[in-house]
């Protein structure tokens, strides 16, 4: 059958990687027994010009930058299977909790963000189609009072603009 095995479990792990079905197209040919799944962007219902999709990083260890969660991995594999080249922009805004001084947290909130960039890169995003902004603890997911360690804080907020095509 067409929806059986290895093909149910893509569409699956797409699904679990924070791809909205509306995102997802599928087609079926079973005299070639041949299963695509395609990641829609074009489809201006879903993807109006100027439109940003938010995505949060989360899962960095206090005072780290390295991506270690798969569901921070997952994220990054989302955000990067939705660029497009010359259609996508992408910010991203790095974030700390309150434990620590906060020119130590500003810095540590570039250096999640640059590490999401790196990893979005790797992914085939371009790097001039990223903007990088650091807030430290100035944009708390989760208000707490100075030095509490708050796993929600500890993110990079990953926001995508489609920019329409051009028609000359």
């Amino acid at each position: 059958p067409a929806w059986s095995g290895a093909r149910v479990t893509a569409y699956v792990e797409l699904l679990r990687a924070g791809v909205s079905p509306t995102y997802l197209e599928t087609a079926v040919d079973d005299d070639a027994d041949c299963f695509t799944v395609t990641v829609v962007r074009d489809h201006p219902a879903r993807n109006p010009p100027g439109l940003w999709h938010r995505r949060h990083v989360y899962g960095f260890a206090p005072g780290s930058a390295e991506i270690e969660q798969p569901g921070a991995r997952a994220a990054v594999r989302v955000a990067a299977a939705l660029y497009e080249v010359e259609r996508t922009k992408i910010r991203l805004d790095g974030n700390t909790d309150t434990v620590g001084a906060a020119g130590r947290n500003l810095a540590l909130s570039r250096r999640r963000a640059e590490a999401v960039a790196r990893a979005l890169v790797r992914e085939g995003v371009r790097w001039e189609d990223i903007e990088i902004q650091a807030h430290g603890e100035m944009r708390l997911a989760r208000p707490t009072p100075d030095e509490t360690p708050e796993p929600l804080n500890r993110r990079v907020q990953i926001d995508m603009r489609w920019v329409p095509a051009r028609t000359d």
